[in-house]
């Protein structure tokens, strides 16, 4: 019997950044396991200096998020303006074909939408988390991710939350 493919589960900087600010970056571990990124966007993670929770990073670097390198070649998105760790991220995503990747940015989510790949941004996975049982609700942690600086519409927000069961009564700011 065949072994079936292994589905990559890949990460953006942006949502790494968020959850490892607010403490969370663990959840990505609980509701995917093992979790991947490439190394233009460690590069972006770690070259830049210093960022509140960025020694979370480091540590799951050493431990449950595997680096990848990926050379493009000639390859390019149809949006120049992507960065990198965008772009490697997508390219990788393409030649892994059932991968997911995890990011945020609306320029790489109309590429990776255009190219056909499967995504989901940070709202997904605290929705997910929900769904799975990891956490027991999902407001305060997205009224955190907010505190720490995400935008989310209240429109976007009340949305999510009706999927999973729960309102947003209690997070208007």
């Amino acid at each position: 019997m065949a072994t079936p493919p292994v589905r990559l589960i890949i990460a953006d900087a942006g949502p790494l950044i968020i959850l490892s600010r607010v403490g969370e970056l663990g959840l990505l571990r609980q509701v995917f396991g093992q979790v991947c990124i490439t190394d233009a966007v460690r590069d972006e993670l770690l070259g830049g200096g210093t960022f509140p929770g960025q020694a979370g990073i480091e540590a799951a670097l050493a431990d449950w998020i595997d680096v990848v390198p990926v050379g493009i070649g000639t390859w390019e998105p149809a949006n120049p303006d992507l960065g990198a760790g965008e772009v490697t991220s997508l390219f990788l995503a393409l030649h892994n074909p059932g991968s997911l990747l995890i990011l945020d940015d609306a320029a790489a989510r109309r590429e990776a939408d255009w190219r056909g790949l499967n995504y989901v941004g940070l709202i997904g996975v605290v929705l997910e988390a929900k769904r799975r049982g990891r956490i027991e609700k999902a407001k305060p942690l997205l009224q955190s991710l907010q505190n720490a600086g995400y935008y989310l519409s209240e429109r976007l927000l009340d949305k999510a939350l009706a999927t999973v069961g729960e309102t947003n009564s209690q997070l208007k700011r």
